[in-house]
């Protein structure tokens, strides 16, 4: 990845040059989260240590932040709860 082909996000500017992990920040600057987190978990066993943590905490970023799915499992239960009052009492 060249510097005029996508910009690296803040939290990656400190990442290693590695053609891999360019690779996998490529993918996660396209918004191809899926792919960016497979060639990270790829990473995870590089012999370089600063490759490796950095792999890690770029896989930890393609996941979605626990606390949203909650809330969104939340409004899901009460949009249901709702939904299921209206149609018995009435409308």
């Amino acid at each position: 990845m060249s510097e005029g082909t996508h910009p690296r996000p803040d939290f990656a500017k400190h990442y290693p040059p590695d053609p891999h992990l360019e690779r996998a920040l490529a993918a996660y600057v396209a918004g191809d989260f899926a792919k960016a987190g497979r060639c990270a978990r790829a990473l995870r066993a590089h012999e370089d240590p600063t490759i490796r943590a950095s792999a890690i905490d770029l896989e930890g970023r393609t996941h979605p932040a626990r606390l949203s799915v909650a809330l969104l499992g939340l409004a899901v239960t009460i949009a249901i709860a709702v939904a299921a009052y209206w149609l018995v009492r009435g409308r």
